[in-house]
């Protein structure tokens, strides 16, 4: 179905020949065997609406070629996606070197403290969860930035 779209788009007649048609679904699925069908689906959409071009073939006529530029454009763009997401969650060498374990356990006991005194209010004021929610919410937006 998608190959058809992609032939009516570009004005290829692979939908009045069958057999053509039929060749390049299976060694799309035979060569991109790893990749999932998402993947095939989103590069033919691309190659339809002409991000990709047509490379060294004729404008018009969908072939392997065409299609094995394009999933490799694909992939590529896929793969830069998920380098710079991979580089994002990184923790640099330095953050780790200045990492001060005492000082993070110190805000982890005054923040489940606070929490606790929170707690207590909550109880002894007999707050409705709305409430405390919204006290919560406004104490915590008060703090100062280095406590916690």
């Amino acid at each position: 179905m998608w190959l058809l779209k992609l032939s009516n788009a570009i004005g290829d007649t692979l939908k009045q020949e069958p057999d053509r048609l039929k060749d390049l679904a299976n060694d799309l699925i035979a060569v991109y065997h790893y990749d999932s069908l998402e993947d095939i689906r989103e590069c033919l959409k691309k190659g339809r609406r002409g991000v990709y071009g047509f490379g060294h073939n004729k404008r018009g006529f969908i072939s392997m070629i065409l299609l094995r530029e394009w999933m490799a454009k694909h992939l590529d763009e896929k793969a830069a996606l998920r380098e710079r997401q991979i580089k994002q969650n990184q923790v640099s060498a330095t953050e780790i070197e200045n990492f001060d374990a005492k000082k993070f356990y110190e805000s982890g006991l005054k923040y489940q403290k606070k929490i606790a005194d929170l707690e207590k209010k909550r109880k002894r004021d007999k707050l409705s969860p709305r409430q405390y929610a919204e006290f919560k919410n406004q104490y915590f937006e008060n703090r100062e930035d280095d406590e916690v």
